[in-house]
């Protein structure tokens, strides 16, 4: 039998993506455990992505390590806030099974609180294609991102007051307080075709913002 043409096409792999929870925790601690956070379907191709930030009364931490559903994550991008303030972070892992589980986060001090937010991304490379940060007003970062990729990205604000966030260039999956001085942000969408130097703003609406910061990964397949 002889093939057509059309027989022989493959389509190329697309990395599909997928918000799939967020939380707080407004405990003092230096280990946050967030129980049964949704994962989204279970698949061999499956990365989990999680943004996480929280308020650090004075002086800076980073995470010294995360796990999901009980598997090592590793950092993608960081970045400290204008003004100090704890990190912001962005970690991820190859997590093939379960639709949920815990999702813990351990500091180098201990916080008031800690957010986070995490995405499901199938048929994505194993480390991230493009990272980029910032931490000025507004906030704005530019990154690149394969054909066929996916951008996420993770923001954070030290503020005594309501808040909004407003994003340009990503759609918004989820915004909230993580306290009364700290809140949090994520965004994400796929793109079917190459993004150049792709311009990301993040417009905070705040009345005393005391410290900012962006985070942004891109992954292809």
């Amino acid at each position: 039998m002889v093939l057509s043409n059309a027989q022989w096409f493959v389509a190329p792999s697309v990395v599909e993506l997928s918000a799939v929870s967020n939380a707080v925790s407004t405990s003092n601690a230096t280990e946050y455990t967030f129980s049964s956070q949704a994962l989204g379907t279970a698949s061999a191709s499956r990365r989990i992505v999680v943004g996480s930030s929280g308020h650090l009364g004075s002086g800076t931490t980073s995470i010294s390590s995360m796990t999901i559903n009980g598997v090592s994550a590793a950092q993608d991008v960081a970045i400290t806030p204008s003004d100090g303030g704890s990190h912001l972070e962005i970690w991820s892992a190859a997590v093939p099974s379960g639709t949920s589980g815990d999702i813990v986060v351990t500091w180098g001090a201990t916080l008031s609180a800690c957010g986070i937010g995490a995405w499901a991304i199938y048929n994505a490379a194993s480390s991230a294609s493009d990272t980029a940060t910032n931490k000025s007003n507004p906030l704005s970062a530019t990154i690149d991102c394969p054909a066929g990729g996916a951008i996420i990205g993770y923001a954070g604000i030290n503020d005594d007051s309501d808040k909004s966030f407003a994003w340009t260039n990503l759609t918004e999956n989820f915004d909230g307080e993580v306290d009364p001085y700290w809140f949090h942000s994520g965004a994400s969408d796929a793109f079917s075709t190459q993004q150049s130097s792709r311009s990301v703003t993040v417009v905070v609406n705040a009345t005393n913002v005391k410290g900012r910061g962006l985070a942004l990964a891109s992954w292809g397949t």
